[in-house]
């Protein structure tokens, strides 16, 4: 399970996690460590619109859902970010993730 985090398109143009030195940079690393969880980027390769909308995307692997509602709760309480939710991991293939069938 993952908490998908989207930064603010200002704070995203600043933003460098794995050399900032920013405030915004600074800022999510606290929360991340108050927390106990870690913040990953998305390994991103040239410029332009598109990879400037991913460089705003940062993911954080939870272990459970509590943990998950408690990360998005604290992440959509900060400034820089657009918005934060809770993201299952994906189905293995050839397996839908459906409700349950009543016979």
């Amino acid at each position: 399970m993952q908490v998908a985090v989207h930064l603010r398109a200002d704070a995203a143009a600043k933003f460098d996690l794995q050399n900032g030195i920013d405030a915004v940079s600074q800022m999510l690393r606290n929360v991340a460590a108050e927390l106990g969880v870690e913040l990953r980027s998305l390994p991103i390769k040239g410029n332009g619109p598109a990879q400037d909308k991913l460089r705003g995307l940062l993911m954080i692997r939870v272990p459970n859902e509590e943990t998950g509602l408690r990360v998005v709760e604290r992440m959509r309480g900060l400034p820089v970010i657009d918005s934060a939710y809770l993201k299952p991991d994906a189905a293995p293939a050839g397996v839908t993730r459906s409700a349950p069938v009543k016979f």
